[in-house]
């Protein structure tokens, strides 16, 4: 049996469990989102600002923490340190530094890729709490009518409890009023 004030008090938390969470998760994309358009000087596509970005996205503070991104940026800025020193001693044409222009263009393409699917990741994790709190809230809607109906339910238990007393009581006095006569 579902008591509707219980639930309703369990569905005010998850209501605001998912404010909490689409908060925070509007509040991340819209920071991935500012980095992305302030290397993109805020114009282009969204493609462009992510392969102007990924960069700054990568070395946020809270990327740090993902070990994807910071595997990415710390292997990128490897190599980009090895070309260097590779083209002071070496032209640009030279195969050595032709690998690692390679390594490092598809190490760019990996972030670039890593960045876009993050953004798409935030967008559809913000899209399933705001549906959440959408079905939550014509739950919510739909209680006043069930408590209604539970104390209309409740009502008519306590009224044919008390008729049930009345009538085993008059049972008793007509019992005891038909021994009497006998």
């Amino acid at each position: 049996m579902v008591v509707p004030t219980a639930e309703a008090g369990a569905a005010v938390e998850r209501r605001a469990d998912y404010e909490a969470r689409i908060a925070e998760k509007r509040l991340e994309l819209e920071s991935v989102e500012a980095l992305l358009r302030g290397a993109g000087r805020g114009t282009g596509t969204e493609a462009q600002q992510v392969k102007g970005g990924f960069r700054r996205v990568l070395s946020a503070p809270a990327m740090r923490e993902n070990q994807a991104a910071s595997n990415i940026l710390t292997t990128l800025l490897q190599l980009e340190s090895q070309r260097a020193e590779l083209r002071g001693r070496r032209t640009a044409s030279d195969p050595d530094v032709q690998v690692l222009e390679k390594t490092i263009a598809d190490y760019e393409l990996q972030g670039q890729l890593f960045v876009g699917t993050y953004v798409d990741a935030l967008r559809s994790e913000v899209a399933g709490y705001e549906r959440s709190l959408a079905r939550l809230g014509s739950t919510l809607a739909a209680l006043p009518g069930q408590e209604l109906t539970l104390a209309t339910l409740q009502r008519n238990t306590e009224v044919l409890a008390a008729l049930q007393a009345t009538l085993r009581t008059r049972l008793k006095e007509a019992e005891i009023t038909n021994a009497a006569e006998d």
